[in-house]
């Protein structure tokens, strides 16, 4: 794949909106569970899981990030 590709494959799941609103469902549903929960070890799992789902996300952003910089000339290769 190249730089300009992945760029357009992550600006479309970024504007996603099923996506988006799994992401956020998912982000809230942990939320919940952490502050609900008492346990340290199920509160650290459901931490390190609303990190992975916002891990995606950064990805994604950057991603597209690389394909702007990419587009304006500020970034070579492809």
């Amino acid at each position: 794949m190249s730089v300009s590709n992945d760029a357009h494959q992550a600006q479309n799941l970024l504007e996603d909106e099923f996506l988006q609103r799994i992401f956020f469902e998912i982000k809230e549903e942990l939320k919940k569970k952490i502050m609900e929960s008492e346990e340290d070890e199920l509160r650290d799992a459901v931490y390190y899981e609303h990190v992975g789902i916002a891990s995606v996300e950064r990805k994604l952003r950057i991603a597209l990030d690389k394909g702007i910089l990419l587009q304006k000339g500020l970034l070579k290769g492809e």
